[in-house]
């Protein structure tokens, strides 16, 4: 056997082994950066909060301590970054891990305010890339010394150190910007990520407060802030006075109308059909809990794919098929991987090719931030609303049971709710085994327009003590979703 590869991926794997971490330079060239930095700027309407002020021992063998962020699904650009040849090969070559399955990836958004208390990605992550896409990304925490380490242990650091724990062994771990750098991670080893906020929070707990106040005086005294010199730059250009635009048609005298206005009206502007319940909440409502309603979402994509009007689900298909046909797309060329990232294995087993397509065409339609499949409002949702359902009243009944909760206990918010027990509670009512694998949840997450399990978990949040209090989740109603009925396109 020739041994000569496995000897020189040692020296590697030890390294790999030890510190866990790797920085892989010229990795990504000026033009792909700036595409995957326009990429997730474009999407960020698709932001899906991620907030628990809990720590908590997930499944899957992860831990988790309280965060505050946001998760953007990923685009073409981040998507294909994932499976690119020349990344894998250098993940390789720093990792010493011979054979590793990409497994996508999402945008972490961090507002003012925003923090990650120390965590470990699943298990299934072996390595984790980051990529800082904003330049003045702060440090993460690193704790390489806590490698596999179990998760009750994690808690007992949590409670001895706090969620953002420093001293001997713990570290900062710094992510290059714009220079084609990529950090490799493993993301079973824990670590945090926190803002100025979030340090301020932990300094007044550990009864610094003095020293941090004078640090953030510096700070204050000291700006750099290259987005805020290039917006004052751009207001004076305009005060003193611009050229007449030639030539910009008729566009001009439009009204401004950009995806953060969109998501903004859908998610705050009370409907004239839906009382005081703003449009996005009916219509997510309706996606978690009406089982008919990924039946709709299913036809509404192969609608626009077809480019027609639904006129009957077999002919809906059969036209989205061949409009794909003639796009020259198929799965012939798709591998396993690629395949079992929106397919489940029983999927990927028994359907027959063309239904295979038909669901990577419905499963993806939500992560394309250039396509404006998922309304805004109640004109364009059209069929996707069924107006027959009591939902407006529903959604009434969870937020008033919401605020008279949090006004009981200021300690008690859907934001600290579990989320095992909210996906326990959706499993139920899409008719899925309690001890469903992840792809199985992931699909049938997708069937009803989420980019995954987690973030349909987070949106009914807002919805899941309405729905226990009035007995939603019990008995399940049966669910036309393609996850849950995989059976009936088999060959």
């Amino acid at each position: 056997m020739d041994t000569e590869a496995l000897a020189e991926r040692l020296p590697a794997r030890a390294a790999w082994e030890e510190n866990g971490t790797a920085l892989l330079p010229g990795v990504l060239a000026p033009d792909r950066f700036q595409a995957l930095f326009e990429e997730s700027r474009g999407r960020l309407e698709l932001v899906t909060p991620h907030v628990h002020d809990h720590t908590s021992s997930h499944r899957d063998g992860s831990f988790a301590s309280p965060v505050h962020c946001g998760f953007v699904p990923p685009g073409p650009v981040l998507e294909a970054l994932a499976y690119d040849k020349v990344l894998l090969a250098r993940l390789r070559e720093a990792t010493g891990i011979a054979r590793l399955v990409p497994r996508g990836g999402a945008v972490v958004l961090y507002r003012e305010g925003d923090f990650q208390g120390i965590h470990t990605d699943s298990v299934k992550s072996t390595v984790t890339v980051g990529i800082a896409l904003t330049e003045d990304l702060p440090a993460m925490g690193w704790a390489p010394h806590l490698r596999n380490a179990h998760p009750d242990f994690l808690g007992e650091v949590v409670a001895e150190h706090g969620i953002f724990p420093e001293g001997e062994g713990f570290q900062a771990l710094a992510h290059p910007y714009g220079n084609g750098s990529v950090r490799a991670f493993a993301g079973a080893l824990p670590y945090t990520r926190r803002s100025w906020p979030a340090l301020g929070h932990g300094a007044r707990a550990a009864g610094a407060t003095k020293a941090f106040e004078r640090v953030e005086v510096w700070r204050r005294t000291h700006p750099y802030d290259l987005k805020r010199e290039d917006a004052e730059r751009a207001l004076a250009l305009v005060a003193a006075g611009l050229p007449p635009v030639t030539g910009a048609g008729a566009w001009v005298e439009e009204p401004w109308r950009t995806s953060f206005v969109r998501y903004w009206a859908a998610t705050f502007r009370p409907g004239k059909d839906t009382g005081t319940a703003p449009f996005l909440a009916v219509l997510q409502h309706q996606q978690l809990y009406d089982p008919h309603f990924a039946g709709r979402w299913r036809a509404r994509v192969l609608a626009a794919v077809a480019r027609r009007n639904a006129t009957g689900a077999a002919d809906l298909e059969s036209a989205a098929l061949r409009v794909a046909a003639a796009e020259g797309v198929d799965t012939a060329g798709m591998s396993r991987q690629q395949l079992a990232f929106w397919l489940t294995p029983e999927e990927i087993r028994g359907l027959e090719p063309g239904e295979v397509l038909l669901r990577l065409m419905v499963r993806s339609a939500r992560l394309d931030g250039a396509w404006s499949l998922w309304p805004s409002t109640r004109a364009e949702a059209g069929e996707l609303i069924d107006a027959g359902l009591p939902t407006t009243s529903a959604v009434a009944a969870a937020f008033a049971l919401n605020a008279a909760v949090e006004a009981g206990d200021a300690r008690r918010s859907p934001a600290h709710l579990d989320p095992d027990r909210i996906g326990r509670h959706l499993a139920a009512r899409w008719n899925l085994e309690a001890d469903a694998e992840r792809e199985v949840l992931d699909a049938a997450a997708r069937d009803r327009a989420f980019r995954d399990f987690a973030g349909a978990i987070e949106v009914a949040r807002a919805f899941y003590l309405g729905a226990r209090a009035a007995g939603t989740s019990s008995p399940p109603a049966a669910v036309t979703s393609s996850a849950a009925a995989s059976e009936s396109r088999r060959t």
